[in-house]
């Protein structure tokens, strides 16, 4: 209802490519100096993306692997995935079931977001930084700020916080906007989707990073220098620094100055082929 990427999502661009040519695409990017590999919304591809990785992995692509998505995810294709994808950011976006329905039209998004988080945080754990200050592994939880919705925006910190840990790194995101079907004329020529109809106000924000430090979240997306995690090269073992870091563009993962994605937007996953629009940025296929 509120996509703000609907003009790729759901209407009907790009091109469809196979799996090597979605690896010779990863390679460009990692020559280009991209710092990961980024799959959005991909869990109706998820065998197209494991076919590509693999043939990717042979010819030398050494780049973090994320899994960008809505969390709206099986257990079953996230399994298929572990020890091939670094970083998972998964968007938890609602926690009851009625604002699931209304709009998302998924009522069971609440049940498949905490399971496929859960599944996504037994594989990977915490986010982790190598000494470059970027992100190596882990889950990055996200959380679209929306108006109105400041008690599920605490039911979902204090999950994230009570099931997964409270080191859990969060990135509270602010820029919701007027997209797609919100504010638009219904058939009764009424406007659609009144409650959601307006920006969330610097109040609803303060109150966003309110409640979820009250739930013991302490990991945030934030511009100032902050206490983060960091991941010994040689041990692996995770200490803490201060040391600031880049905020990255968007929804993207932490510490990047530039931001890779191949967005998968099509075909299924009989058809061993994977849909992309065009290169829009040095680092980025959308």
């Amino acid at each position: 209802m509120f996509c703000q990427n609907w003009d790729i999502s759901q209407q009907p661009v790009g091109s469809e490519r196979p799996p090597e040519q979605i690896a010779d695409l990863m390679m460009v990017l990692q020559a280009g100096g991209c710092h990961n590999i980024n799959f959005v919304t991909p869990e109706h591809v998820v065998p197209q993306v494991i076919e590509a990785v693999a043939a990717a992995i042979p010819r030398g692509l050494n780049l973090p692997i994320v899994y960008n998505t809505s969390a709206y995810d099986a257990v079953a294709s996230l399994k298929l995935l572990e020890g091939l994808v670094d970083i998972y950011l998964p968007d938890f976006k609602f926690w009851t079931y009625e604002s699931a329905r209304r709009y998302v039209k998924a009522k069971d998004y609440p049940e498949r977001a905490t399971e496929a988080i859960t599944e996504m945080h037994r594989q990977v754990g915490v986010l982790k930084f190598g000494r470059d200050g970027l992100a190596k592994r882990g889950v990055l939880a996200r959380h679209l700020v929306m108006p109105g919705q400041t008690q599920e925006t605490a039911a979902i910190c204090s999950w994230l916080a009570d099931e997964l840990s409270p080191d859990t790194y969060i990135n509270l995101m602010g820029q919701y906007r007027l997209e797609f079907q919100v504010g638009a004329p219904g058939k009764d020529s009424t406007v659609q989707y009144v409650a959601i109809n307006r920006r969330p106000s610097d109040q609803e924000m303060a109150q966003a990073s309110a409640v979820a430090r009250k739930a013991g979240l302490w990991r945030f997306d934030e511009r100032r220098a902050r206490a983060r995690f960091t991941e010994r090269p040689e041990s692996g073992t995770a200490t803490q620094t201060g040391r600031s870091m880049g905020r990255c563009e968007n929804e993207g993962v932490p510490g990047s100055a530039r931001r890779c994605r191949t967005q998968g937007s099509g075909s299924g996953a009989t058809t061993k082929r994977y849909r992309t629009s065009g290169h829009r940025a040095a680092c980025q296929v959308s």
